[in-house]
């Protein structure tokens, strides 16, 4: 932990003469929020000695920026609580350890998705797809962590708190009947507790749960839940996690700017409303977000086409006092030269915190490949890459914002409007008029030079349409992909804590490099079921996976658990990966 903060309070309270009582927190967290430490420690003297004491830890992965790079990261947790008249001799604890990944049912189901196999690398050389932020919503999509795991270890707990979670492990038992297993002939540890729960992939409203007890083991399949589970996530911090789970607004104020169909002379823009148009982008500086609520603007964002490199842009942020320029010094999502006031301000060598009168006026922050830049007397919070452009505004330009990214009204039908607010029914005239002609970049001068109508054209269709036209592009594309014959393989599936394989192999498609095309034929398939922490689950599964599927002979001994029509791929059509 190369940077954090470290509070630390002590509190004594008293009461009459003969009783006193010393309250001592620590809370120590890095700046990336990705690790944090509580100590608390209550003592008291009088009237006779006795001391409780509760440590506590959290880790978070480190933040993924692109798709490939979420694989089996872990968060875990910790915390022991002790009490007695000494902590440091007591007897008396509850410890408990919970680790929270991704499930297998979960990797699988991406594996499926087509939107995976478009972000799964970031050296494609469509950098519409791979830019971070443009893999920012999927990467968080995908982060998702829905395996809990819960150890619990206890000594000498006060007999009022076992009778009270007796009570409560009862009544669910009791509640859940039909959907629990119950297995009392075991030997499990005593004074321990172990917990899985695993939220359905899909729907987020489905939860398998696996307890054991010191007395008996229980399963509780599909337990359905009254609304999507709020689940912890790779690609947030524990701070912004919270945030989003007691915040009620479902509007980001978030304008986005990225390329379309890998071209980077024309590139899309969302604006704050939801409007979707594509507009291009030159050597000259063009108006992204300004206040144009008075002749002195509180802030300007700019953007135009990087000098140094074709297919990636520069961003300008302007306030009445500062000026700060984000510049890409690779062709990758490597590196951002940031400038301030015309000096280069090196992020890992000076504050994070720009301070002005003892107040901060800008927070600029770097991500692996990706720097924020916060404003936050202004109100404005802009994300680059290199190739993409997110801006977040406050509430407070609601009606007085303009720009590329609109009119920030909440209403989409007046989106285009000039800088002194008039409609402009012209996208090209609408771009023309937020293009600053300084003399010193090759301006278009007349409509046609900015684009053909079509191409800058509003997308009114609705916000899907450009992702359909560009799933269309793609399947064009696909027509030069690539297809083979299925191999027999033994198919492997998860269900709850159990690996199931087929009796037989079947013919499937490599889901890491293909996905079926057309179904030849319908046959049904058994499966045997083993449990997935057993050795014998851990070696078929090896042999599965790596395709020696006519080897696995411990499967003919074993009794199908189920049987289900499997349907068989008439062929596999590998992924375009550029």
């Amino acid at each position: 932990m190369k940077k954090g903060y470290k509070t630390r309070v002590q509190l004594e309270m008293q009461a009459g003469q003969n009783r006193k009582v010393n309250l001592e927190l620590s809370h120590v967290y890095d700046i990336k929020q990705r690790y944090a430490q509580v100590n608390m420690k209550l003592k008291r003297d009088r009237p006779d000695q006795w001391e409780a004491c509760l440590d506590a830890e959290m880790m978070f992965p480190e933040r993924p920026q692109f798709a490939d790079d979420v694989k089996d990261k872990k968060a875990l947790a910790s915390a022991q609580l002790k009490w007695g008249q000494s902590c440091q001799s007591s007897q008396n604890f509850i410890q408990m350890t919970t680790r929270a990944e991704r499930s297998r049912q979960q990797m699988d189901w991406e594996r499926r998705q087509n939107d995976f196999q478009q972000y799964r690398t970031s050296k494609c050389q469509n950098k519409a797809w791979c830019s971070p932020l443009t893999q920012e919503d999927f990467v968080e999509k995908i982060g998702q962590m829905l395996k809990y795991r819960i150890d619990i270890d206890y000594q000498n707990v006060p007999s009022s708190v076992k009778n009270l979670t007796n009570k409560l492990y009862r009544a669910v038992k009791h509640y859940y009947y039909w959907q629990t297993d119950v297995d009392q002939f075991i030997q499990n540890p005593s004074n321990k507790i172990r917990a899985e729960l695993v939220l359905d992939a899909q729907t987020k409203q489905r939860l398998n749960i696996t307890l054991q007890t010191p007395k008996e083991s229980i399963k509780i399949q599909d337990l359905p839940l009254s609304q999507p589970l709020g689940v912890m996530n790779q690609k947030q911090s524990m701070s912004e996690q919270l945030r989003e789970y007691i915040s009620d607004d479902e509007n980001p104020n978030e304008c986005s700017i990225t390329g379309k169909n890998g071209l980077q002379r024309r590139s899309q823009v969302e604006t704050f409303d939801g409007t979707k148009f594509t507009a291009p982008f030159t050597n000259c500086w063009v108006v992204l977000a300004k206040d144009c609520s008075s002749e002195q603007p509180k802030f300007v964002v700019m953007a135009r086409k990087s000098e140094r490199h074709q297919d990636l842009k520069e961003v300008k942020i302007l306030t009445k006092r500062h000026r700060i320029q984000l510049s890409p010094e690779t062709q990758e999502y490597e590196s951002i030269k940031v400038d301030v006031n015309g000096q280069t301000y090196d992020l890992e060598q000076q504050d994070r915190d720009i301070v002005e009168n003892g107040q901060i006026v800008a927070q600029i922050e770097k991500d692996q490949s990706t720097v924020q830049v916060k404003l936050p007397k202004t109100g404005v919070e802009v994300e680059f890459d290199g190739y993409a452009i997110n801006i977040k505004l406050s509430d407070q330009y609601r009606g007085q914002q303009c720009g590329l990214c609109g009119h920030f009204d909440l209403e989409s039908a007046d989106e285009f409007r000039n800088p002194d607010f008039s409609d402009e029914r012209d996208i090209r005239q609408f771009y023309m008029n937020y293009l600053i002609k300084d003399g010193s970049c090759q301006a278009p001068q007349q409509l046609n030079e900015v684009c053909e109508s079509e191409e800058c054209d509003k997308d009114d269709r609705s916000s899907s349409s450009s992702s359909s036209s560009s799933s269309g592009s793609q399947e064009d594309s696909g027509s030069n992909e690539e297809q083979e014959t299925p191999e027999y393989k033994t198919k492997v599936i998860e269900m709850d804590d159990q690996l199931c394989f087929s009796t037989v192999p079947i013919p499937l498609c490599d889901e890491e490099d293909s996905y079926p095309m057309g179904v030849k034929q319908q046959k049904k398939v058994s499966y045997v079921c083993i449990d997935q922490d057993s050795q014998s689950a851990e070696d078929i599964e090896r042999l599965a996976r790596s395709g020696r599927s006519r080897d696995i002979q411990a499967l003919k001994n074993r009794t199908p658990t189920f049987t289900r029509t499997e349907n068989v791929p008439e062929k596999c059509k590998k992924y375009n990966k550029n």
